[in-house]
């Protein structure tokens, strides 16, 4: 369901449908793997169309696509970025699709959410916590959210290249979800 917000607002941020993130999906499980000591991660990319859409469908379309993204998670990166280069030449734009999506809870990820209404929603945004974090002069991502452990609330971390996604977009986009 956080994947489908996400390419919600992500689509009402930036006016572009579909939406595309790049799930960060954890290969330890594959065979010959479990021995390894290092991170096991690959970015696998999952394309959500959010146009004429209810959000029950997007949650539907949002499933689809990640499940696929995490069975295909094994490419050739190089061989992506080759692809995607050759492509913006072609179409005379450049094409990047570095926006992430990070789910790094543990326990809370499995947490029953119970009946939500759109009213207890609003009700409890004046109760949001924000605050920005550390400025970085390098970024290799144009959108990241992580989303973190927390037993007692939906919480996250949004990193953003800010000469891509204005602060006020960020801010739209993390409180918000939607255009000013």
């Amino acid at each position: 369901m956080l994947l489908a917000a996400y390419a919600v607002t992500m689509a009402r941020v930036t006016g572009m449908s579909p939406s595309v993130a790049h799930v960060v999906v954890n290969n330890r499980f594959r065979p010959g793997f479990e021995g390894s000591v290092s991170h096991l991660t690959q970015y696998a990319p999952a394309v959500i169309d959010v146009l004429d859409a209810t959000f029950d469908e997007v949650v539907a379309r949002a499933w689809r696509a990640s499940i696929a993204a995490n069975k295909h998670a094994y490419y050739d990166a190089a061989a992506y970025h080759e692809l995607a280069a050759r492509i913006s030449k072609e179409r005379g734009v450049r094409i990047d699709t570095a926006c992430y999506f990070n789910d790094r809870r543990g326990e809370s990820r499995n947490a029953a959410i119970g009946e939500t209404s759109r009213r207890a929603v609003l009700d409890a945004l004046p109760l949001t916590e924000r605050r920005w974090g550390s400025r970085f002069d390098w970024y290799d991502g144009l959108f990241f959210l992580h989303l973190v452990e927390d037993p007692e609330a939906i919480a996250y971390e949004a990193w953003a290249d800010t000469h891509h996604l204005a602060p006020t977009d960020l801010e739209n986009f993390t409180r918000h979800s939607r255009r000013p």
